[in-house]
């Protein structure tokens, strides 16, 4: 009796301590909070002392299932230099998926390194406080250090539009025999992908935007090679047409009821990439589509989504002089195509020369393939580079990179954009983190 009354003492404290009888805590249930901090590092570079600098937005979002309460944003460590403007100054609710921006702004007092933290307390369970680092520089040659983060793309959607006239015959070759490549770097980024084929045909009797093979959908549930062997059939011109219509075509694909949407291609949730390869523009108005704009089509394609980042449209396409499109003659200046190249740029998708792929398509493949992903090959500097390449440095994930001015493999200042232009297999990865460092003149305006 002594043993069992014993017993029962043990167990009723442990129930008042709310212990399990492994002496564990109880195990917390239901959707959780999970905050994130990016970027991790924001680097001012070195700037002179005494000047103001551009603030940085640091993010702050719940990437959990359940509510995230923030109750505090502070700076700790070396913080002299670094002032928030817009830090909340009570409790905020994040819902899964939202997210706010504290602004930081790097104010050098003497010509000395400063390194601090970006702190944020929250009911994350298992971080408490997350943190970012802030890091800048006072010194008498400025410099700028310009941090980006590839995003992580999980889906997408890919639509191909082929021009089915006559002169696109070697293109279509072309396209055909390297289409491997892009498929191997969606394969490589471990994406769960969808692609999907029309034509360009708005001719009465044409394909009308409905997608071709069977399949009509080739996933990444597919082998390379069943992905390769079915794209090949594809497109292999059954109908010539000699009145272009891609973008006309891919409205007609996408827009409800579209046959791509009939057909299962589009998914909610993924990145959708349209991707139309042709020598003339798009024609809508004269056959099978209604007359539209640039301005049109971009703001389709900009609202197709919650979020227009995840929709683009991109394009082979006639961009300079000279050339000819696989010895077919023609890929001259005068076939400038406003409508497409508008559409492109104004929905953030990518634009590679047709005149020259005999000499790129490797490379076209490459930009092709990360653009439709969700990725960046390009990258925006906040500021001018004091003169020009000289002077630059960029990492990847901490690792130098070289610049390439033959645009192979490596990385390339554009003056005309004030970005750097990656190559190749020095296209950064998912989640990859890219610094630029560069000059800038010595004055407080920059």
């Amino acid at each position: 009796m002594r043993g069992l009354a014993w017993l029962t003492l043990v167990l009723l404290a442990a129930g008042c301590n709310e212990y399990d009888l492994d002496n564990g805590p109880h195990t917390v249930t239901g959707p959780q909070p999970d905050i994130q901090v990016t970027p991790p590092v924001s680097d001012w570079g070195v700037k002179l002392p005494g000047c103001i600098s551009d603030p940085k937005a640091v993010t702050i979002r719940n990437v959990g299932q359940g509510p995230l309460h923030v109750s505090n944003v502070t700076l700790s460590g070396d913080a002299s230099a670094f002032t928030l403007t817009d830090a909340p100054t009570s409790e905020v609710t994040l819902a899964s998926g939202e997210s706010i921006d504290v602004h930081v702004n790097f104010l050098a007092g003497t010509t000395t390194p400063y390194d601090a933290s970006f702190d944020v307390t929250s009911d994350d369970p298992d971080e408490g406080t997350a943190s970012a680092e802030l890091k800048g520089e006072g010194g008498n040659n400025p410099t700028n250090a310009d941090t980006f983060t590839q995003p992580s793309p999980d889906a997408v959607d890919v639509l191909w539009v082929v021009d089915y006239s006559c002169s696109m015959q070697g293109v279509v070759d072309e396209l055909a025999s390297r289409f491997d490549e892009f498929i191997q770097s969606f394969v490589a980024l471990g994406l769960d992908f969808q692609v999907g084929v029309t034509t360009s045909d708005m001719d009465p009797g044409g394909t009308d935007g409905h997608l071709l093979g069977d399949p009509a959908v080739l996933t990444s549930d597919m082998t390379p090679d069943e992905i390769r062997a079915q794209f090949d059939a594809d497109i292999s011109p059954q109908v010539v047409s000699n009145t272009e219509v891609v973008l006309g075509a891919a409205y007609a694909s996408l827009q409800d009821p579209g046959y791509a949407l009939d057909q299962g291609l589009i998914r909610p949730d993924a990145n959708l990439a349209v991707i139309v390869i042709g020598d003339e523009d798009d024609q809508s108005g004269s056959v099978g589509a209604p007359l539209r704009s640039a301005a049109q089509y971009s703001d389709w394609i900009n609202g197709y989504k919650a979020d227009p980042d995840k929709a683009t449209v991109s394009g082979i396409i006639p961009i300079s002089t000279g050339g000819n499109i696989f010895n077919v003659d023609g890929c001259n200046d005068f076939m400038g195509l406003p409508k497409i190249k508008g559409t492109v740029d104004q929905t953030g998708g990518t634009t590679q020369n047709l005149c020259t792929l005999d000499q790129s398509f490797t490379n076209v493949m490459d930009w092709l393939s990360f653009t439709a992903a969700g990725l960046h090959t390009t990258f925006e500097l906040s500021g001018t580079p004091a003169a020009g390449n000289a002077g630059i440095t960029v990492t990847v994930n901490g690792q130098s990179v070289s610049m390439d001015p033959f645009r192979q493999d490596g990385w390339v200042y554009d003056p005309n954009t004030n970005s750097v232009a990656f190559y190749g297999s020095a296209i950064p990865g998912p989640s990859a983190e890219v610094v630029v460092t560069y000059p800038v003149e010595g004055s407080c305006s920059n």
